[in-house]
């Protein structure tokens, strides 16, 4: 009997679901107040489990890198937009790092983009196509 490995994400974020951040952080990235964005990764969580694809949220360079090393396989890092957006320049700097540490790895991931909490399910659903795509194309089916 053979089973389907569920497609599996990291998603590198700023805490947005951990109360540590200040609520005025919260809302100045995420134009949420501050329970409202962590009602919205909930229901991302959800999201992402019902259509059938595994996930880690981690938050910041190491915990994102950790992951990708210890993870048998990974079809690619999601970077919210929370760490693109974030009008913190020392929070520009860590975006600039983990960009180029991914970017080098040796398991050589895919980079996606959400651009709100939500859309990280749209970014999963391109990653797949475009893998699948690939495939097609290394197959000769066009």
């Amino acid at each position: 009997m053979s089973t389907t490995r569920r497609p599996y994400f990291i998603i590198s974020a700023l805490p947005a679901d951990d109360m540590a951040q200040q609520d005025l952080e919260v809302e100045q990235v995420f134009h949420l107040k501050a329970e409202e964005a962590r009602d919205e990764v909930e229901k991302m969580k959800k999201s992402l489990n019902d259509n059938g694809f595994d996930f880690e949220w981690r938050l910041g360079c190491k915990e994102t890198l950790d992951k990708l090393d210890e993870a048998e396989h990974v079809d690619g890092i999601i970077f919210g937009f929370g760490l693109r957006g974030h009008p913190a320049p020392s929070i520009s700097i860590l975006f600039e790092e983990l960009i180029e540490k991914v970017r080098y790895h040796p398991k050589n991931v895919k980079m996606f983009f959400n651009w709100s909490i939500p859309s990280s399910l749209d970014a999963c659903q391109r990653a797949m196509k475009l893998k699948a795509d690939k495939e097609k194309e290394a197959a000769g089916v066009a």
